[in-house]
């Protein structure tokens, strides 16, 4: 079993903005297709594991969003929250969703 590494108490990152946020205020959106569910909870998992509380929120839909609410307003409001998004995507759409193009002769 790997070992797991404890962050730094002064890990930061840098939004988009410039400011600096200590990773005890990062916030990390998991976006997946369903078929995907079972390395989204992987990865989930393995950051919680791995930053424990260094993290505020990791959003995983099916973790995050209570029964009964309002789906696509909760995944607004965590996307705009989010410093880090991360996509999970496998399959034959993978990368067309992210408008990625194959090279020429690959089908």
């Amino acid at each position: 079993m790997p070992q797991v590494i404890e962050p730094e108490p002064e890990v930061s990152a840098t939004r988009g903005n410039g400011v600096v946020n200590r990773a005890s205020n990062l916030r990390v959106f998991i976006s997946y297709a369903h078929e995907d569910s079972e390395i989204a909870v992987a990865v989930s998992n393995m950051l919680n594991q791995t930053f424990g509380r260094a993290l505020a929120e990791v959003f995983l839909d099916t973790r995050c969003i209570p029964v009964g609410a309002e789906i696509g307003e909760d995944i607004k409001a965590a996307l705009k929250r989010a410093d880090v998004l991360v996509i999970v995507s496998t399959g034959p759409r993978a990368g067309k969703a992210l408008g990625a193009v194959r090279p020429r002769g690959s089908g």
